[in-house]
């Protein structure tokens, strides 16, 4: 019945807002959220998704920033998904110039070396599914990343919440430092799977993979299912933005003053970042 429609509708959509603007609220005050405050969690992986757009739509009023791109991760911790996306926004994109500021990220607990992408063109909907080698012809650059995750969930919340929460709060979004672009005529799908990995904290290193540890299995087909499940929730990708393509590298092994090297051990020259408070 139409009123009984209605009412399914509405409740959800007042609790996922609701949601996304006590994660945004957190992160633009730099104060996680405690046990005692938490939002409501997501019920479904849908919810997850529909938090993110909420999220999308509420950034320029609650961080002052917009949608820089995506990031991808979260590989098999949710029984039949594969993975997740998440946004990125402008505000919290590094290079060279700017080194991360971790107090800013409010409570960045984990680093992971990352190819990233930035697009050529659009991806818009189309009759047919998209093609590894189409997605990889939108692609104008490639980029070496360090992602730094962050949550908006304190250190003693982080252990209790359910998974689905933990995804929806812009599957723990934080800052990505990136190296510079390099034209993708140096690369090809089979190399940026295969390129070796590895992260240094202090001349130290912590730990190493490879392209392959992305999620499907390489860094551009982890854009091609991005590509494809950003079209069933209404989105696309867009000329310009970035995309990191899931973690090859990553730990949890750090704090204020340490020097951080993400190796790539191919094309893409070293990566070194110094995290500041």
């Amino acid at each position: 019945q139409p009123g009984t429609m209605m009412i399914h509708i509405m409740v959800p959509a007042d609790v996922v807002a609701s949601s996304a603007i006590a994660y945004l609220t957190s992160w633009s005050r730099c104060e996680p959220l405690q046990t005692n405050n938490l939002p409501d969690p997501p019920k479904t992986v849908d919810e997850v998704y529909d938090t993110h757009k909420q999220m999308i739509s509420n950034c320029e009023s609650h961080l002052m920033t917009s949608l820089a791109g995506y990031k991808m991760g979260a590989v098999g911790l949710v029984d039949g998904e594969p993975c997740f996306y998440g946004p990125l926004f402008k505000k919290f994109l590094t290079s060279s110039a700017s080194q991360p500021s971790l107090s800013k990220l409010c409570n960045c607990h984990t680093l992971e070396v990352e190819i990233g992408f930035v697009m050529k063109n659009s991806l818009p909907v189309k009759s047919e599914q998209y093609t590894l080698e189409e997605v990889w012809d939108a692609v104008d650059s490639v980029v070496g990343c360090v992602e730094l995750c962050g949550s908006r969930f304190d250190a003693a919340s982080m252990g209790e919440v359910p998974v689905l929460q933990k995804l929806a709060d812009g599957l723990m979004t934080g800052g990505v430092h990136m190296g510079p672009p390099l034209a993708k005529g140096s690369f090809s799908i089979d190399s940026l799977r295969d390129m070796n990995t590895s992260l240094r904290v202090n001349g130290a290193e912590l730990d190493k993979g490879s392209g392959s540890r992305c999620p499907q299995n390489g860094p551009v087909e982890s854009l091609l299912w991005l590509v494809e499940k950003l079209h069933e929730h209404g989105r696309q990708i867009e000329a310009g933005q970035l995309v990191i393509s899931g973690m090859t590298a990553k730990t949890n092994v750090f704090q204020v003053g340490d020097t951080v090297c993400a190796s790539f051990r191919g094309d893409i020259p070293d990566l070194t970042v110094t995290l500041s408070a």
